[in-house]
């Protein structure tokens, strides 16, 4: 009996190990799919996924059956007016008198093509997150500067420190900026996929202008725009590239902190402040900038873009500082420009880490909760560490005594 009893648990434990080496094998074969079509072009990929019928976008589930239909030009929710971008309405007209230059034909094609375009700063928005700043109370809003190639970044934010919550009964609200990408055909494709996203969760706000590092200046001056019409009732702001990690309930604290010690009328403009520095006049240098666009060799102090937290009415001063000056396409030097007209000047926080963080201890990993659970936030993070990290900062088991 004993010798049965053995041979009909063998033969369980067998048939149990076969059933999970096959389901490991289906499950690796599914993977090696799955990164195959990732390698694939993803604007064949997402077409396939997404067809196009004359001027309407078809979204389809994997049976094939319509989810949402939407024209170019119709009234779809309250998270979208305008209907998608037809890839050439972001066009504006160059000014021809930047080519008289003598200096002019020198430059580069992307220098060129930012001095005769330099003005543009009016640009239509093709999506919009209507009720946002609704509420009175809105204490903090998290902006977040991204591109709408990033989908895994901003779900990744969604899901950890950019959660729309109450902290200690105060609002914590997010909104992602964006542009239109470069290339028309791959653009158009990618905005159907923003109004499906924008749909789903409200918080992308999207202009038509072409959304590239030169162009970053006036994504922020666009903002200040919206900010002054649609969200007048907040706080503070908190303005973040998609590629940090914010301590939201630092941040927080911080914010309550400053808000019950000062007036309404409040100027707080703080991050990680760089000075004594000036243009870069190398011309291989991402930062080129020559002097037919800023002849002066001295920037203000300024705060780096990665992070930068700032109340409203500080805001404000700036978005009334930006027409009296000529644009920059460093977009947190202009910043500074416009605070530096107004009179007023940045704060270094030393918990905002806009060039990463270095770990205090020999020997020992900058990427550790124990770290992050003291700052603000940190610059230059991938989506999975963003994910990894939330989770070990948050995790009610982690012991940090005598850490840092």
């Amino acid at each position: 009996m004993m010798v049965l009893r053995k041979l009909v648990l063998k033969t369980l434990l067998l048939g149990r190990f076969l059933k999970l080496t096959v389901l490991l094998t289906l499950l690796t074969m599914l993977c090696v799919l799955g990164w195959t079509q990732r390698r694939e072009d993803p604007t064949t990929h997402f077409a396939s996924r997404f067809p196009k019928k004359s001027n309407v976008a078809v979204f389809q589930d994997t049976s094939g059956k319509n989810l949402n239909v939407f024209s170019w030009s119709e009234q779809t929710s309250d998270h979208q007016e305008r209907g998608i971008w037809d890839g050439q309405s972001a066009l504006c007209e160059p000014n021809g008198s930047a080519a008289s230059d003598p200096e002019f034909s020198k430059h580069s094609q992307l220098i060129q093509n930012f001095l005769m375009h330099r003005h543009c700063t009016n640009f239509e928005r093709i999506i919009e997150p209507h009720g946002k700043c609704s509420s009175s109370d809105v204490f903090l809003l998290i902006a977040i500067k991204t591109d709408a190639r990033n989908l895994d970044r901003r779900d990744i934010i969604r899901n950890t420190w950019g959660m729309e919550r109450q902290i200690k009964g105060f609002f914590v609200k997010r909104l992602f900026l964006l542009g239109v990408n470069p290339e028309p055909s791959e653009g158009s494709l990618l905005n159907s996929l923003l109004q499906k996203e924008s749909l789903q969760h409200g918080d992308i706000i999207q202009w038509n202008f072409i959304d590239t590092f030169f162009n970053l200046t006036v994504k922020q001056v666009l903002f200040l725009d919206w900010l002054k019409t649609d969200c007048s009732n907040v706080k503070f702001i908190f303005n973040v590239d998609d590629d940090v990690y914010v301590n939201t309930e630092n941040a927080m604290a911080f914010l309550l902190h400053r808000h019950q010690s000062q007036s309404a009328k409040q100027h707080l403009y703080a991050g990680m402040i760089i000075q004594n520095v000036g243009p870069i006049r190398l011309k291989s240098s991402k930062y080129y900038i020559p002097k037919q666009i800023q002849e002066s060799d001295k920037y203000p102090p300024y705060a780096a873009g990665g992070g930068i937290l700032m109340s409203y009415w500080t805001a404000m001063q700036i978005h009334y500082a930006v027409p009296l000056l000529p644009i920059l396409p460093i977009d947190d030097v202009f910043l500074a420009q416009c605070l530096e007209k107004q009179g007023l000047k940045p704060e270094h926080h030393r918990g905002i880490h806009s060039a990463g963080l270095r770990a205090p201890r020999k020997h020992s990993s900058s990427f550790h909760p124990c770290y992050y659970r003291e700052m603000l936030l940190i610059h230059r993070l991938r989506p999975y560490q963003n994910m990894i990290m939330w989770n070990a900062v948050h995790d009610p088991n982690l012991k940090c005594i005598d850490f840092v």
